[in-house]
């Protein structure tokens, strides 16, 4: 079957969904890039205008996103593949959290981006290589103390994901989860936590971009992160706990429980 060729990434301003717009740009993809911030898709235009569509626009906006993947599919004549990239992440702890910031992290971390897959699956469905893929996070393998909404909105999409994957089976369109440790960017930056094994933004975006054109099932990365919380998956729940609330001690002596800021893909593992 073919490589995907007319690909759909959303939340590409910065940080890992950009670099992965520019991985794919340099095997010679052609992409439509989704962003709130205008100015750096224009740049990536001018750099790329044969081959990159810049679409502005809130991805929580469901009928500019409908617009948006219509568009992309006109201009490229379909589309191959979608990425469902954009998402933020509030940090909060049982002190902090407000619903209306748990609201807005599943309205784009979770609703947005199984809107990003349902509004472009009728798309994919005329696609020679379709595969439907979206960013989740080790974080939503097991929660972790002081980002509870978004290691939720994490745990629900990956749901989501694994019931597409088996419905979806019998056409022929592939469903990637890619799921990310913690990479070096703008959000990562303002971590005040330690975060073990930091991958740096190109070397991850690069892991994407062949999963993604290899229409692979799963990627995470980097290996040592997913063998770690690979383990923390399979502990007992009382032990799990123990060492959760051995973190959540630790954190709150450091004064870093909970602290950080964020708006885009991976803030987390």
């Amino acid at each position: 079957m073919a490589d995907p060729e007319r690909i759909l990434i959303t939340g590409v301003s910065s940080g890992l969904g950009h670099a992965l717009v520019e991985a794919l740009l340099a095997r010679g993809v052609r992409v439509a890039g989704v962003a709130r911030r205008g100015e750096a898709l224009r740049a990536l235009a001018e750099r790329h205008p044969e081959r990159f569509l810049p679409l502005v626009l809130d991805v929580t906006d469901s009928a500019a996103l409908r617009a948006a993947i219509a568009t992309a599919a006109a201009t490229f004549g379909g589309l191959d593949a979608v990425v469902a990239n954009a998402g933020i992440g509030i940090p909060a702890t049982a002190d902090t959290i407000r619903t209306e910031d748990v609201r807005r992290v599943l309205e784009t971390n979770v609703v947005a981006a199984i809107e990003t897959l349902l509004f472009a699956l009728p798309y994919l469905r005329k696609s020679p290589a379709p595969l439907l893929a979206a960013t989740t996070s080790m974080a939503g393998w097991r929660a972790g103390p002081g980002a509870a909404p978004y290691c939720a909105s994490k745990a629900a999409l990956i749901a989501f994901l694994d019931a597409l994957r088996a419905e979806l089976h019998a056409e022929g369109i592939r469903v990637l989860d890619i799921a990310p440790g913690f990479v070096r960017s703008e959000m990562t930056a303002r971590n005040a936590f330690a975060m073990p094994f930091l991958m740096e933004t190109h070397a991850a975006a690069e892991q994407m971009a062949r999963a993604i054109l290899r229409r692979k099932s799963h990627v995470s990365f980097p290996l040592p992160m997913t063998a770690l919380a690979w383990m923390f998956r399979r502990l007992p729940d009382r032990l799990y706990d123990l060492l959760a609330r051995h973190v959540a001690k630790k954190l709150r002596r450091e004064g870093t429980l909970g602290i950080a800021q964020a708006s885009g893909s991976t803030p987390h593992p």
